[in-house]
């Protein structure tokens, strides 16, 4: 998945440069560059969409680790935009 090429190169950069403070719009646009790659990701890895399949511990373990290293990598507006990504791909999956 890590060595999947870019499909949108530019949001890929802009989400690495997105500002804590970042309007909404910006947020907004981010999101749908980065959703069709996260769509694509879910069709190519379906573990994503049931992980608890490869969990080396208990899910509640697992999912406290993830949110700790999500929290410790991105500021709160790269967070808002992955959480709009990941809603818009899911999206984007059931059409």
């Amino acid at each position: 998945m890590v060595e999947s090429p870019l499909a949108n190169p530019q949001a890929d950069a802009d989400f690495d440069r997105l500002d804590p403070e970042a309007d909404e719009p910006t947020g907004q646009r981010i999101a749908e560059g980065i959703a069709p790659q996260l769509a694509q990701h879910l069709v190519d890895f379906p573990w994503l969409r049931e992980p608890s399949t490869r969990l080396s511990t208990s899910p509640d373990v697992d999912g406290h680790a993830f949110a700790e290293t999500l929290v410790s990598v991105y500021n709160a507006a790269q967070l808002d935009v992955l959480a709009r990504a990941s809603e818009l791909a899911r999206k984007r999956l059931e059409t």
